[in-house]
């Protein structure tokens, strides 16, 4: 069976068989300067695979016998709220598996840096 596979290190945050009853997408929270990875184990040849991350086309796939990988990095950086994942068949367009990732902001924004920056420039004494 062909599984499209969201990892983080050696956890599996997220798994989708590729089947037609496949109607509503998964979803799983993560953190914006974590990183994960995607698998589709067992694929099918004669498809070609793409991972869009929101508008965002990722690199090509690396082949390990019966899987496609696309290593783990930080496709999510700077990303916020609600950010769309999709796998499809590049060569007609085709959805194989939608997840979404409700990604967690892990930096400082600059909204709070200024915050702090006048909190600090308040107190702070010459």
């Amino acid at each position: 069976m062909t599984r499209f596979i969201v990892f983080s290190g050696r956890s599996t945050l997220l798994e989708i068989p590729l089947d037609t009853s496949q109607a509503r997408p998964s979803s799983f929270e993560v953190k914006e300067t974590d990183c994960i990875g995607f698998k589709v184990d067992d694929y099918d040849e004669r498809k070609t695979y793409e991972i869009k991350v929101g508008d965002i086309s990722i690199a090509k796939p690396q082949e390990h016998l019966s899987r496609l990988e696309w290593p783990a990095s930080s496709y999510l950086d700077g990303a916020s709220g609600v950010t769309p994942i999709g796998l499809r068949d590049a060569s007609n367009g085709d959805g194989l598996a939608r997840a979404r990732a409700p990604v967690e902001p892990s930096k400082f924004s600059q909204n709070a840096y200024d915050a702090m920056f006048e909190d600090t420039r308040r107190i702070g004494v010459e």
